[in-house]
């Protein structure tokens, strides 16, 4: 299980950006519903996340997960 969020420029967690959203691409783009400000995914699936309903990352299940976003694109990851 992963999850979603974003945070300030102090790394406080924040609101979801309005017109931000995440799909289930392995089960037919089916939106991923947030739970208190952040989306948990399954490391089972694949999954889109857009804005304004244009593709920003995709996250696709590799046994690990490969993140894949346009050039100007930040991610921070961090495992626990």
């Amino acid at each position: 299980m992963a999850r979603v969020y974003f945070v300030d420029d102090k790394n406080a967690q924040i609101p979801i950006p309005d017109g931000f959203q995440v799909q289930d691409n392995s089960n037919g783009d089916i939106p991923v519903l947030p739970l208190r400000d952040q989306f948990f995914l399954g490391w089972t699936d694949n999954y889109s996340l857009l804005f304004n309903g244009t593709f920003v990352i995709r996250l696709s299940n590799q046994r690990q997960w490969e993140i894949q976003g346009p050039p100007q694109t930040q991610v921070l990851t961090t495992e626990n």
